[in-house]
């Protein structure tokens, strides 16, 4: 009797041990699932996040853009008429001041005209100071007194002026190009009409002003580094364009 007694009493406790052990196992393998469940969440999570975050910096930024497409198209159009400038005058110089014809300046670059392209491109350079002197004279001045008036005023006046002055040279620059008689010194004119509205100098000062007021201490310099960045992209463009417009023209 007491031995079946004992065995059954045996029996039992491996019984209630092995209950353990498995209810023990089971509530590690909860344990684990729990954990790799709580991982996988909270790596979607912080992904989430972090799209979020780059979401609502590009919103930010879209949002503020101000000056930076003036700013392209401002340095890819000086590109474009510096591009057609250059071959348009030393093709004048060729006929105007050279007396060569129409037939023999448009061979000016074949590889076999070297003294004609030396003399023309001579009379280019010379020429070209006085235009210097004619757009710059008057920024030197003008200047000095807009950046004071523009923190009274405001920059957008500082801003449409030189974009005025650029329309003004553009359009003495097209009557010259369009009639083939007009003297070249016309463009002195327009090059003075040019720094009249205040020239790059006031442009650029008033386009820097202008984001650091519209920018503040923690992003101000990213966004002029962008600024000066789109400035700079606007020069190939422009260049391509000025081109083609050459070549179509």
């Amino acid at each position: 009797m007491d031995s079946r007694r004992n065995s059954s009493s045996l029996s039992t406790i491996s019984k209630t041990s092995m209950n353990g052990v498995l209810k023990g196992s089971e509530n590690e393998n909860d344990t684990d699932a729990n954990v790799t469940v709580s991982t996988i969440v909270n790596e979607s999570n912080d992904q989430n996040q972090q799209r979020q975050t780059f979401l609502d910096a590009f919103r930010g930024f879209v949002k503020g853009i101000s000056i930076e497409p003036m700013v392209f198209v401002k340095y890819m159009t000086d590109r474009i008429y510096v591009e057609v400038q250059h071959n348009l005058k030393l093709e004048r110089f060729c006929t105007q001041s050279l007396n060569y014809t129409d037939e023999e300046c448009l061979l000016m670059d074949d590889g076999n005209h070297t003294d004609m392209q030396v003399e023309a491109q001579q009379l280019d350079t010379s020429f070209g100071i006085y235009e210097t002197m004619a757009y710059t004279i008057v920024p030197l001045f003008v200047v000095l007194f807009a950046g004071s008036w523009s923190d009274r005023y405001g920059r957008k006046i500082p801003l449409c002026s030189t974009v005025l002055g650029y329309i003004m040279y553009m359009a003495v620059y097209f009557l010259v190009a369009l009639f083939p008689s007009c003297p070249l010194q016309v463009l002195l004119v327009g090059e003075f009409l040019k720094g009249l509205g205040g020239g790059p100098m006031m442009y650029l000062m008033a386009v820097y002003s202008f984001l650091a007021d519209r920018t503040t201490t923690g992003d101000r310099l990213y966004r002029m580094a962008i600024a000066n960045a789109i400035w700079h992209l606007g020069a190939p463009a422009g260049v391509l364009l000025g081109a083609l417009i050459f070549d179509k023209g």
